[in-house]
């Protein structure tokens, strides 16, 4: 089992090959990217799931956008430059999020993580925290720029996105860039918790043509009861108590993580969690 993280490279441009199933055939394992637009995203989101892709032996590359911020409404700042302070904080979140992550991993499992070291919208933007939800149309240049980056990353069978659930506009950004870099048929996505469990639940305007894709919630079996609550807590500067409970209560009710994607790419994802207990 290894964790490694890497900061961003110029590397080469490329689209994802259109011969991912059968790469996946030959090695008997996938290697799925996560486009997390915050270090928090993929464990409010999707952290059961990742578990179950390491316990069944895949490999997971978590590229982290958004690194650079001054949020965090739970962690007390001293003296000094708040951003790094706050950066800081939370880059030490995401490695205790990792180390979550992988017990009870498959040994031949593996865990990377990407910062690409983007600011968050606040400081990108010179606004405070409220404009990240103001209704504000997308900068093509930001777009652009992120659409490079993405085109950078490891190859992947598969790319975990967000659908951009509640309207953040760091979401919107990642959404729409990625829809413009990789092919539908290696995509799902993913909503965006905790936007999800309440009031911003509205549907997003940055997916593109959904024609033939289908909704699944992927549920696990004898999951250890705090799992998903712990996996959350993991980012202690961002959330309390009472928001990793409500992200909990939320899969238990419906049934797991809800993700889309068309019904191969579906079917794939089903049978790389074959045996470690996920049910759709």
């Amino acid at each position: 089992m290894q964790t490694t993280v890497a900061a961003t490279s110029l590397a080469p441009a490329f689209r994802l090959m259109p011969d991912a199933s059968e790469r996946q055939e030959e090695r008997g394992s996938m290697q799925v990217v996560i486009l997390s637009p915050h270090r928090d995203d993929a464990a409010f989101s999707c952290g059961l799931l990742l578990a179950r892709l390491l316990q069944a032996g895949h490999s997971l590359c978590i590229a982290n956008v958004c690194t650079i911020s001054s949020y965090a409404p739970y962690l007390a700042v001293g003296e000094g430059d708040r951003a790094q302070q706050v950066t800081k904080a939370r880059r030490e979140e995401d490695v205790r999020f990792a180390d979550r992550l992988v017990t009870g991993a498959n040994s031949a499992s593996s865990v990377r993580r990407i910062d690409l070291d983007w600011q968050d919208l606040p400081l990108r933007w010179q606004k405070d925290d409220s404009a990240s939800l103001a209704p504000s149309s997308l900068r093509p240049r930001e777009v652009e720029a992120l659409e490079e980056a993405l085109r950078g990353l490891p190859s992947a069978d598969i790319i975990l996105c967000p659908k951009a659930l509640g309207g953040h506009l760091d979401h919107r950004l990642v959404c729409r860039a990625a829809q413009r870099v990789f092919q539908a048929s290696s995509m799902v996505f993913y909503e965006d918790l905790p936007y999800a469990c309440g009031k911003l639940a509205k549907s997003s305007s940055e997916l593109g043509d959904l024609d033939g894709f289908e909704e699944v919630w992927l549920g696990t079996k004898n999951v250890e009861p705090r799992l998903k609550r712990d996996l959350c807590l993991s980012y202690p500067s961002q959330i309390d108590e009472a928001a990793a409970a409500a992200m909990e209560h939320y899969g238990q009710l419906h049934g797991g993580e809800r993700f889309l994607a068309l019904p191969g790419t579906l079917q794939r994802l089903r049978s790389a969690l074959a045996g470690v207990g996920v049910v759709a």
